[in-house]
This record gives structure tokens, sequence and C-alpha cells, in this order.
């Protein structure tokens, strides 16, 4: 839970997707097991929440999943660092995100 800050790198080129430093902010969900993230980005040295969506966590994987619309976000937790990816419906990863625990 808390803040976690770091980078978010398209992988799919001339496409609408741009680099960007990622801010998220994640809850406990007031559902059991899940947990709710609100997945920013900075915009003029200011975060902006992009999308809040409720995710999975596996305990024994140490991931964090979730399908909607615009396809599957899926995170591995290892101690104060995050990684994850956006992968689309049709099975294309978007986006590749590294995030490190804010601790302040």
């Amino acid at each position: 839970m808390g803040r976690w800050i770091g980078d978010s790198i398209c992988q799919v080129k001339n496409s609408p997707c741009h680099d960007e430093k990622a801010v998220y902010q994640i809850f406990k969900s007031q559902q059991g097991g899940k947990f709710t993230i609100d997945l920013g980005k900075v915009v003029n040295g200011e975060a902006e929440s992009m999308v809040v969506l409720d995710f999975e966590y596996d305990v024994t994987a140490k991931t964090l999943a979730c399908t909607y619309d615009h396809g599957t976000w899926e995170f591995t937790v290892s101690g104060n660092q995050m990684v994850g990816t956006l992968t689309t419906p049709d099975k294309v990863v978007y986006r590749r995100v590294h995030l490190q625990k804010d601790e302040l």
C-alpha cells in the first residue's frame, strides 16, 4: 500500500502511447483480497490520475492483476519494487512499468 513512483514505458511504437513518469496510489479495498490502485502520471510536475481500478492480489505469486476494457494490468511485487505490464485484449504488451515505493 502507499505511493509508488517510477517509469511507464510504451512498447508499441507509432501509437498514441507516450512514455510517462508514473505515480500510483495503492489502497486496501473494502472487498477482501483486493487493492484499489489510482494509476496516475506526472504532468507539469503534478500527479494526475488517469484511472482507478480494483486489483486481485495473489499472495503466493505476489502479483496484482486487473482486467478491464483496455486490457490487463499485472504487477509483481518484490519488497519496495514493483514491475508490471499493460497487455491489450489482443495480447500485445502495450506498456512496461517499473515502480519503487515512495518512503516519504
